[in-house]
């Protein structure tokens, strides 16, 4: 075995060129060119390619200084939220020139010296996170700045060993993507069959006038609140330690993102909790939707769990398959929002008003149709949100001691 000794003590700033990204006000956002903001780095390796918001070139010049490269890093720089400091995505090439948000700051590698992955997994280990949180905390602000991330410490082997570092890792997260990849597909199709069965009205030959328009004939016009059982969720007072344990999710909105099934949670409660807040727990299949602040978030839960009381969830009944309530639900996002918003500060819709909306409800018959052709995709999607978590914790666990010179490749 090579020795550890090859490694040499080095800084971020020492292996490339960092840059702050660019201010810009709302009034020069349009169609333009895309932008990458905090809000875009979620959980993500790579730089998102759509979904962007733009600015407009007729508004506010951009200089070539702001435009991205191919191998990139880009940094949240600043925000409330003291965890989203420090994280990281790569920008791989795009067709569109990109830019980034002044909230962020831009390391650029030198080819010579790093694989920029190196260092992109570098950011994203426990070495560097350690590091960050001292700078967060000494500081008592939600920001770090180039001289902090300058002066960040870390081991650099040979560009031949970076390479194959960058290789294994790089290969769990293929798995993860593809993994990801197959879950969009299969939730696409099933939204497809929905949109065609219960949207679109293929091949519907009879009618009947509705609140909600024309509709097949022998179907109805209901409430969510005749879905199931409407449950608000509730904190359970976190003075008190022993409702906090092992045992069961205690799910928030930041669990919900990206999320078709939630199998794990940040925080997680106890048998105490589970009696003493048993009202407030759902079942499994249950379908999470947020109602405040962030508006229209939609999951399904696989585990008995609590919520918060920032979601409402609906406990499906027996002859209302959780699938169609899924799709019902994340084609509502729009109109929840709008619902929500109702002039006060901070988006609410509560319960007695989500109870209330209106909704289609088809025949028993056609919603069996529709549960037993799409199940075997809810539950493939599960499957594979296993695997990905499975995944995700041993590329975690190696990445620290891969980045170390604990274990060589």
């Amino acid at each position: 075995m090579k020795s550890k000794l090859e490694w040499k003590k080095n800084t971020l700033g020492q292996n490339g060129v960092l840059k702050n990204g660019l201010n810009f006000n709302r009034t020069q956002e349009g169609n333009g060119i895309p932008i990458i903001k905090v809000k875009d780095f979620k959980d993500r390796m790579f730089a998102p390619k759509t979904g962007l918001d733009e600015l407009n070139t007729n508004k506010i010049k951009i200089s070539n200084d702001y435009i991205l490269e191919e191998g990139d890093i880009i940094i949240v720089r600043s925000n409330g939220n003291r965890h989203l400091v420090g994280r990281s995505i790569f920008y791989d090439k795009q067709i569109t020139p990109t830019t980034f948000s002044g909230f962020c700051i831009r390391f650029r590698a030198n080819f010579q010296t790093v694989n920029p992955k190196f260092i992109l997994y570098f950011l994203k280990s426990s070495i560097c996170r350690e590091q960050l949180s001292r700078f967060v905390s000494s500081t008592n602000i939600q920001s770090i700045n180039q001289e902090m991330l300058s002066n960040l410490s870390l081991l650099l082997p040979s560009l031949k060993e970076q390479n194959k570092i960058v290789k294994t890792l790089d290969d769990l997260d293929n798995k993860i993507k593809n993994l990801q990849n197959q879950n969009h597909t299969l939730e696409q199709t099933a939204q497809a069959i929905f949109k065609s069965w219960f949207v679109d009205f293929d091949g519907v030959t009879e009618w009947d006038d509705s609140e909600l328009g024309k509709i097949p004939k022998g179907w109805s016009v209901g409430t969510i609140g005749d879905f199931g059982e409407i449950i608000t969720g509730k904190t359970p007072p976190t003075k008190n330690l022993e409702y906090y344990g092992k045992e069961y999710s205690f799910i928030t909105i930041p669990d919900m993102h990206d999320k078709t099934w939630i199998l794990k949670t940040e925080r997680y409660l106890s048998e105490i909790a589970k009696k003493d807040f048993s009202k407030y727990f759902l079942p499994e299949n249950s379908v999470l939707v947020s109602c405040i602040a962030t508006v229209g978030l939609v999951s399904l839960n696989h585990h008995t769990a609590l919520t918060n009381q920032q979601i409402n969830s609906i406990v499906c009944s027996k002859n209302i398959p959780h699938t169609f309530v899924y799709c019902t639900m994340t084609r509502l996002t729009d109109q929840l929002m709008t619902w929500a918003s109702g002039g006060s500060a901070t988006p609410n819709l509560n319960k007695a008003h989500f109870s209330s909306i209106s909704v289609l409800i088809p025949h028993s018959k056609v919603l069996e149709n529709f549960h037993n052709i799409t199940k075997n995709s809810f539950k493939k999607i599960q499957k594979n949100a296993d695997n990905i978590i499975h995944l995700t914790k041993t590329r975690d666990t190696l990445l620290p001691k891969l980045m170390s010179g604990e274990i060589r490749v």
